[in-house]
């Protein structure tokens, strides 16, 4: 039996068809990626610099984080849209995962991405920036090298615009954060907590699109990751890891793409989070002639296995 829910900020639908022939082994990928340090090929590998385009920012020398203009961007300085479009290099390491990154690692990478957003924003130009990784080709990576993108616009997308104005319609309804008062919510009710400590949560969302969908976020109110000090940055990649190993540790090494959903400037009404979104399955012929996302797995069974 199918169960509808409603993202009462999205407006996107999702029909839950928990499906109990799906169990977590018939996620696990069965590929055996190559495990190699360097490949003379690749352009993000140490000493392949030359075969980048120009580099905007780097961690350590010899790096260890490196962010360069990406070749193919999808916006550049000219049209009628313009923006910038940054490749981050997470590591030299050309087969090291997110899921084998130890905490200083990954906080190297969450400075990039806090670093980098901050000189966007000085920008005229930009109105909004965000950071995704796309892991594995199912997901939409076109290079096996560990790397994350950074696009800058200079125009507020229309989906973010939205989010904005009916979260601050809820909060001067409601005199409260709707995200605040969700993890309040998610903390009391256990059922879909993945995991928690007194700074973040991680969760499944009641109206998660994707199987195994996990959401991070501070468990104190904030909008924005630009003016988080280092301990802050820390203690926020430190959660996205722990989500990334769970999901690898009970479903398997799986395709997935991640984001961050945050603001440039403080608010009440406006709270950042990270989403996980594995890609297990394939939005086909229904999804995309009724606008109805299906999702085998309930967030609420979800959560019970990640926390296992």
């Amino acid at each position: 039996m199918a169960e509808f829910r409603l993202n009462n900020i999205t407006r996107e639908q999702i029909l839950i068809v928990e499906s109990r022939s799906k169990r977590p082994k018939d996620f696990k990928s069965a590929e055996t990626a190559e495990k190699v340090k360097y490949k003379d090929n690749c352009p993000f590998c140490v000493g392949n610099e030359d075969n980048t385009p120009p580099e905007i920012f780097r961690l350590g020398s010899p790096w260890e984080v490196r962010v360069v203009e990406n070749k193919f961007p999808i916006l550049d300085r000219e049209g009628d849209i313009t923006g910038y479009h940054y490749v981050l290099i997470e590591t030299a390491d050309h087969s090291k995962g997110f899921h084998e990154m130890d905490e200083e690692e990954i906080f190297k990478v969450f400075k990039s991405y806090v670093e980098v957003c901050k000189k966007l924003y000085e920008k005229d130009d930009v109105k909004y920036v965000q950071v995704f990784k796309n892991y594995k080709k199912e997901a939409g990576a076109s290079l096996e090298h560990p790397h994350s993108q950074i696009i800058a616009i200079k125009k507020m997308p229309d989906k973010i615009n939205n989010k904005i104005r009916k979260y601050r319609e809820l909060y001067f309804k409601n005199s409260r954060c709707l995200m605040c008062k969700t993890i309040e919510e998610e903390l009391q009710y256990k059922e879909r907590v993945v995991y928690h400590d007194e700074d973040f949560i991680i969760y499944c969302p009641f109206a998660s699109i994707f199987p195994y969908e996990m959401a991070i976020a501070p468990i104190k109110h904030k909008s924005s990751i630009l003016n988080l000090c280092d301990d802050d940055i820390r203690k926020f990649s430190g959660s996205v890891l722990k989500a990334i190993f769970k999901l690898n540790q009970n479903i398997g090494d799986v395709p997935y793409n991640m984001y961050l959903d945050f603001i440039k400037n403080e608010n009440n009404y406006y709270h950042y989070e990270v989403r996980l979104c594995p890609r297990l399955s394939i939005n086909a012929g229904f999804e995309i002639a009724t606008g109805l996302y299906t999702n085998i797995v309930s967030p609420e069974t979800a959560a019970k296995i990640l926390r296992d």
